[in-house]
């Protein structure tokens, strides 16, 4: 019998199983066999955007010259100063995910999170406007899905300098994260 791109040895036998990570065995032939991903992307929690929540940005809406308003994170944050954006924040995201929400979401067939975060919660400069504050509420997080059986993609979407000049980076604007060795 010719082997195939699934087999675990030439001859078409399956090798022993090794353990995997969390102490399953693994083999080939079973890497084919995992329980599909239906998950969802939690954005907007540790990385605000304006069309997710939309209710942190409508303070700013009476900046006449809409090109002043604040349209990410990072002018969010700097139009508020960092004391202001820290208690509006610790809010938001105190209460804009619940545990209630990933039992729901789990009791609809989600299995996976994806949850996007930026750089800033982990190193913050003192010359950026961004605050930080977000590791309890990450870890919260955390606990619950690992409590309910929920995998955790803890996703890095905004990274220093911003790689692609969206809002959901962060920071909208020309990318600068290849401009300087720092990042």
């Amino acid at each position: 019998m010719a082997a195939s791109l699934f087999d675990s040895t030439e001859s078409g036998e399956e090798a022993a199983a090794t353990p995997s990570a969390d102490g399953e065995p693994h083999t080939n032939k079973n890497l084919f066999d995992a329980t599909p991903i239906r998950g969802v992307n939690i954005g907007g929690v540790f990385l605000i955007e304006p069309f997710i929540r939309p209710s942190l940005f409508d303070q700013f809406l009476a900046i006449g010259n809409e090109t002043e308003r604040p349209v990410d994170e990072w002018t969010f944050s700097a139009a508020l100063g960092k004391e202001e954006a820290r208690r509006q924040l610790e809010q938001h995201w105190d209460t804009f995910v619940t545990r209630e929400h990933l039992e729901a979401m789990a009791e609809s067939g989600v299995n996976w999170i994806r949850i996007p975060i930026g750089y800033w919660a982990f190193n913050l400069t003192q010359d950026e406007p961004f605050v930080d504050g977000q590791v309890p509420y990450v870890e919260r997080l955390l606990g619950w899905a690992r409590d309910i059986g929920l995998k955790v993609e803890l996703d890095l979407h905004g990274a220093p300098g911003s790689q692609n000049g969206y809002d959901n980076s962060g920071r909208r604007g020309t990318p600068k994260w290849l401009l300087d060795r720092g990042n």
